[in-house]
């Protein structure tokens, strides 16, 4: 939420921590995000308005990594694009990010902008912010192009993604973070907490060290109250469907075998964060070491434990028993599918070819999808 300081036009961008896993991030209530003119913006840039701090807040955070800013409307994804493509200190922050995570080429961008000029004219806006390594991404723009788009943040090409609401249906890729301008899709409707979720595991690269962080962004003190409301609901949502499936499931007298139980959608979310902590972590002995550090964090393991030992032990040896299953498995299917180990392999037969975006164009750039 921005705060006006004494020095006019300046405004301070702070986050509120509201949901983390307290046990294995130590992180402050408070974190200041920026202080001056984000992105050439001024106080009366941001008062009211959502859009504006979603791009500010995105612009702190990208250095690390991708980000995804949500929008509730196309209109509110272009303008957001073009905030973030105007950054006056642009130049500087390319290097920042540069000097922590390498240099990138043009390459992969420059053949994407190629595509899209062929496909929706020479003057469309999309490609004058590839070159400023920001993408869009709504329903406005055809299959091809958004294909191409998360292939790009894959990559690590493009640094800020904007997109709409409708993105969290089917996201699939890790980002460092993600910044919601809307918890609601368009006419008022609440995102479910399954599509929170979703956009949330995609928050935290698995094969990087950073933490992930998912912003609302919020304008006044009664906002935040609503946002905050928001996480805690969603959070409480999913402790009592960890809860009530693993007592379901000890109370049928039926062992926890994790990797037979990737068909059930509540168990496969799960299946799916136990993945991307293991393939995260990185080390099948020191995962063993800290499954309860693990679940202690995740999904009502807390409640579990203090109202049903029993059943808590059975999932944390269900647990155990599944990280030697996926043990060696190429986990990093999971991060950019989006599914469980078992639904992708399931899928494919236990064999994955991950193919370049380059084969899959014909002369006269018509994508084919496979």
């Amino acid at each position: 939420m921005p705060e006006k300081t004494d020095k006019r036009g300046d405004f301070r961008l702070k986050l509120t921590t509201v949901h983390t896993n307290k046990d294995t991030i130590k992180i402050e209530d408070e974190i200041e995000l920026s202080l001056g003119r984000p992105l050439g913006l001024k106080w009366s840039n941001v008062s009211g308005n959502l859009s504006n701090v979603a791009a500010a807040t995105a612009v702190s955070l990208n250095h690390r990594g991708p980000v995804i800013v949500v929008a509730g409307k196309v209109a509110d994804t272009w303008s957001i694009a073009k905030t973030l493509h105007d950054d006056p200190e642009l130049g500087s922050r390319a290097a920042k990010r540069e000097e922590l995570l390498g240099a990138r080429g043009f390459e992969d961008i420059e053949f994407v902008t190629d595509f899209v000029k062929r496909e929706f004219g020479e003057d469309f806006a999309l490609a004058s912010l590839l070159g400023r390594r920001i993408g869009v991404h709504h329903s406005g723009l055809s299959d091809e192009a958004k294909l191409l788009m998360e292939w790009l943040v894959e990559r690590e090409h493009i640094d800020t993604l904007v997109a709409t609401t409708t993105i969290a249906q089917g996201v699939n890729f890790p980002v460092t973070g993600v910044v919601l301008a809307t918890h609601q899709y368009p006419y008022g409707k609440t995102m479910p907490p399954e599509d929170f979720w979703n956009l949330a595991g995609r928050a935290g690269r698995a094969d990087q060290a950073g933490t992930g962080i998912i912003a609302l962004a919020a304008t006044d003190a009664e906002r935040s109250e609503i946002l905050q409301t928001f996480v805690k609901r969603n959070v409480s949502v999913l402790d009592s469907v960890l809860f009530e499936m693993v007592r379901k499931m000890t109370k049928s007298g039926r062992p926890i075998e994790l990797h037979t139980l990737y068909h059930m959608k509540e168990w496969s979310t799960f299946l799916q964060y136990l993945a991307h902590s293991y393939k995260q972590i990185g080390n099948h002995a020191r995962f063993a070491s800290q499954v309860e550090q693990i679940l202690r964090g995740s999904l009502g393991y807390q409640k579990l434990r203090q109202e049903d030992a029993s059943s808590a032990n059975a999932l944390v040896e269900a647990v155990n028993q599944y990280a030697n299953v996926i043990q060696g498995k190429p986990l990093s299917l999971v991060d950019s599918t989006g599914f469980s180990w078992e639904s992708v392999s399931s899928r494919t037969g236990g064999d994955w070819e991950v193919r370049n975006f380059r084969k899959f164009v014909e002369p006269g750039y018509s994508l084919r999808i496979w």
